[in-house]
């Protein structure tokens, strides 16, 4: 397994020697140390901190896939649950393989992506953090019905119609970022996304407020006092100004 130069925990973490040759030191890529090691285990469970692969929960490492196989990663760390793969090269999740099943949070920042094919093998995945990279599509993630949190700062999404994918797909969708995306400059941005997504609460790390009930509803009517009709019986009582007609009228006796 090749892990690039500036891999987040330093070998010298990890607490291993320097090799047998003694070239170089104890801060040399990981990948050498393991080629000399030739125990790719060893180091999983030093950078997940356990004592077995199997309780591994989450393991935050930089790869480049383009020398390299990871596939392989989800069999040998079947719990899995929270992945960083933020800075690497990755040619497309598809390199991930379909092994991690239990997988429910995976930031791939900044890994020159450009696409999400692949994350349907991903099936108990909630979030995802992918921001920074070069992907124009959603439509991969019509397949995944436990996304929560949705992470697209920076990439290049610019129709409205690629949140259909999320409507029809990602139906526990509570928070998206798309900040920095084209699709940011179309007008009437906000409320667009709030129709499309009926179940999104928060919408660029601020909060989408709807009041569909009373911005739908009719204006309560104002009930006015109902004027009550003159009687033309004896018995009703006379208005003012009649009475002051009938006061000043002359007698005839």
């Amino acid at each position: 397994m090749e892990i690039s130069h500036d891999n987040p925990t330093p070998v010298t973490a990890l607490g291993f020697s320097r090799p047998s040759s003694g070239q170089g030191n104890s801060d040399q890529p990981w990948e050498q140390m393991a080629m000399e090691q030739e125990d790719e285990d060893l180091y999983l469970r030093e950078l997940a901190g356990v004592d077995s692969c199997e309780d591994a929960t989450n393991l935050r490492v930089v790869v480049n896939t383009a020398t390299t196989t990871v596939s392989h990663l989800g069999q040998k760390l079947p719990n899995l649950q929270e992945l960083n793969l933020s800075s690497s090269v990755l040619e497309s999740l598809r390199d991930l393989g379909t092994g991690f099943r239990r997988l429910q949070v995976l930031w791939v920042s900044r890994c020159s992506l450009t696409g999400l094919e692949g994350v349907a093998g991903l099936p108990a995945l909630r979030e995802l953090y992918a921001s920074y990279n070069d992907i124009a599509h959603l439509q991969p993630l019509d397949s995944c019905s436990e996304l929560e949190v949705l992470d697209m700062e920076g990439n290049c999404i610019e129709d409205i119609d690629e949140l259909h994918a999320l409507r029809t797909g990602c139906s526990n969708l509570q928070c998206l970022t798309l900040t920095g995306n084209p699709i940011t400059d179309m007008q009437d941005y906000r409320s667009q996304v709030a129709a499309m997504l009926p179940g999104l609460q928060t919408l660029d790390d601020n909060s989408l407020s709807r009041n569909h009930s009373s911005s739908s509803a009719p204006a309560p009517t104002t009930l006015q006092p109902m004027q009550q009709p003159l009687d033309s019986g004896n018995g009703a009582a006379p208005d003012a100004a009649g009475s002051g007609q009938q006061a000043g009228a002359p007698n005839g006796t």
